[in-house]
């Protein structure tokens, strides 16, 4: 059964849900403008790991403020993970989610037992007509996710993360935004320590495969696991997601 918790991280008051299990420990972070709730219609996927989903700064039971920038996030996460005594998790970002994995790997190799960036890349240039759309959002005109899913995805699939993903404050969800646009670590990819496992659709726009092709190149030993869906992999494709993390694992 889920459970729900609150973590308190430099000043930072978060939701978080857990999944208990027998298995090894998987943090599964969201993307931009995403909560931890996103997750929850997908966690019987990932029923073989010790599974936490955990909001970022700035959302849903949050009062304070969001983090604009990869580093400082990746920093609150480090003492997320020794705070609540996690050994070596397996940290899975899906789009900035993952951005903020791959600066965690970086960083603070020893804390994580390995990165799976999913739809996500070294660098995360943000075309300005999204930052636009994200700008102008509104609670009574939020931005729709219908763009990052793929063309095929089920209407009810994207309305069921829309209306979740809304409780998100705007403001919030243009400093996720925003803190993508600034993302570079190319120049440091050489660097990784831990394992990588590199997860994309095939009909992602917004990421192309060329993204995660160009991650595999750089990283030694990395491994890329590609299948038929758009950005919002985890949603269009749930199971072969998490299988393909398992059998990674």
């Amino acid at each position: 059964m889920t459970q729900t918790h609150t973590l308190s991280v430099q000043g930072h008051t978060i939701q978080c849900l857990h999944s208990p299990s027998s298995g090894p420990p998987v943090i599964l972070l969201h993307g931009a403008g995403g909560n931890a709730e996103t997750w929850r219609p997908l966690l019987s996927a990932w029923s073989w790991a010790d599974t936490w989903c955990l909001d970022l700064p700035g959302r849903c039971g949050n009062p304070g403020p969001a983090m604009e920038n990869t580093e400082a996030i990746a920093s609150w996460l480090q003492e997320v993970i020794q705070e609540s005594g996690l050994h070596k998790p397996i940290v899975v970002g899906h789009s900035f989610g993952g951005a903020l994995a791959l600066t965690l790997g970086l960083r603070a190799p020893s804390l994580v037992g390995g990165i799976v960036m999913v739809s996500s890349g070294a660098r995360l240039r943000v075309s300005p007509l999204i930052l636009e759309s994200v700008a102008s959002a509104s609670e009574d005109e939020p931005l729709d996710f219908r763009f990052a899913f793929g063309e095929d995805t089920p209407d009810e699939t994207v309305e069921a993360y829309q209306v979740t993903a809304n409780k998100t404050p705007n403001q919030t969800t243009l400093a996720d935004w925003q803190a993508c646009n600034t993302f570079d670590v190319r120049e440091e990819l050489g660097a990784l320590k831990p394992r990588l496992l590199i997860a994309h659709g095939t009909e992602d726009v917004l990421t192309p495969p060329k993204f995660q092709m160009y991650l595999e190149a750089q990283v030694e030993g990395s491994e890329r696991f590609a299948c038929e869906a758009g950005h919002m992999l985890p949603w269009e494709a749930s199971t072969a997601l998490a299988d393909a993390v398992q059998a990674w694992i």
